[in-house]
């Protein structure tokens, strides 16, 4: 039987096959997105605005525990409670600090002032993929053991602009987590998304493996998006 979009990870534009989702997790997740308004809008984290999902957010403290990055790079600050959430987390292990990137500098206002963002998160204006911002970004990160987190336009053309950017940043045996490649399973408005991108990246990019353990609890924002760099 051909196997489908909710039970497939394969993109018809692209011919890497990164396995299939067993459908019963499909079919929560699905359950679980249409009911965004209720399980995930109302979500704060530390009062601040939090739309990650929270067995991700269990996958990344563990991540953060083995590999203990100096900086994690955000790429998608929105309301900032992601970056609010990463630097609690990294309080916990040490001195580490979050730069977040967006194109909208007005949505993380309302935490500006969370201690969180005093003490260890620099917010930059700018696109993810402008070549400026990169550059900036990375040399205030030279020499720092350096974590990515891909979450801002999900358009495949985008994420893979942001692959080929961020990419050479992360310090091999730390992570690239590309989220919310799950759109290809409950929102087939979004497609292609950052899945379809991963599809077409990631052959090309032996120094990154899929580290499907992380995926163990089977409900995950970012299939075959947690992504180790090897060298």
């Amino acid at each position: 039987m051909q196997p489908t979009l909710a039970t497939s990870r394969r993109a018809d534009a692209y011919s890497y096959d990164l396995g299939p989702m067993d459908p019963e997790t499909a079919r929560f997740a699905q359950h679980w997105w249409a009911h965004g308004e209720q399980a995930i809008l109302p979500n704060r984290w530390l009062g601040a605005p939090c739309w990650q999902n929270p067995m991700d957010v269990w996958v990344i403290q563990e991540i953060l525990e083995e590999t203990r990055p100096d900086v994690i790079i955000e790429a998608g600050t929105f309301a900032g409670g992601g970056a609010v959430l990463w630097a609690s987390l990294l309080s916990l292990f040490g001195d580490g600090r979050v730069i977040s990137i967006d194109v909208r500098e007005e949505l993380h206002a309302a935490v500006n002032d969370h201690p969180m963002v005093r003490d260890r998160v620099t917010f930059v204006t700018g696109s993810s993929t402008d070549p400026d911002a990169v550059e900036s970004v990375a040399r205030s990160c030279a020499g720092a053991r350096t974590m990515v987190i891909l979450d801002s336009d999900h358009a495949a053309e985008h994420v893979y602009a942001e692959l080929e950017a961020w990419s050479p940043h992360v310090t091999p045996g730390c992570y690239l987590v590309v989220q919310d490649g799950i759109v290809t399973y409950v929102d087939q408005s979004q497609l292609p998304g950052p899945l379809e991108a991963l599809a077409k990246w990631l052959p090309d990019h032996p120094e990154f493996e899929v580290d499907a353990q992380r995926e163990r609890m089977l409900f995950t924002f970012c299939p075959s998006g947690f992504l180790r760099r090897r060298t």
